[in-house]
């Protein structure tokens, strides 16, 4: 992923012309989640913050192609006496 957000969101104004938020479109927004994933401490990052990650993180492993690899496996590779 580019070091750099290179899309313009959209902005919103309230009447007085305090910024209230952004619109982002899908690919926008799964840039700045992976951006925020990659950069933020997570524990400084809001519930629904870490929970949108989970969730497009979860999302990218069920797309991938290849098969599951069994637990057992993985921790059989690791020397743990």
């Amino acid at each position: 992923m580019a070091d750099t957000i290179t899309f313009s969101p959209r902005t919103i104004y309230d009447s007085s012309g305090k910024l209230e938020g952004v619109i982002l479109d899908y690919h926008e927004y799964r840039a700045l989640l992976r951006l925020l994933a990659e950069r933020v401490d997570w524990e400084d990052l809001p519930d629904h913050l870490q929970d949108a990650i989970d969730n497009m993180l979860a999302d990218d492993a069920e797309a991938e192609d290849a098969s599951p690899i069994p637990l057992s496996s993985i921790i059989s590779d690791f020397d743990l006496d």
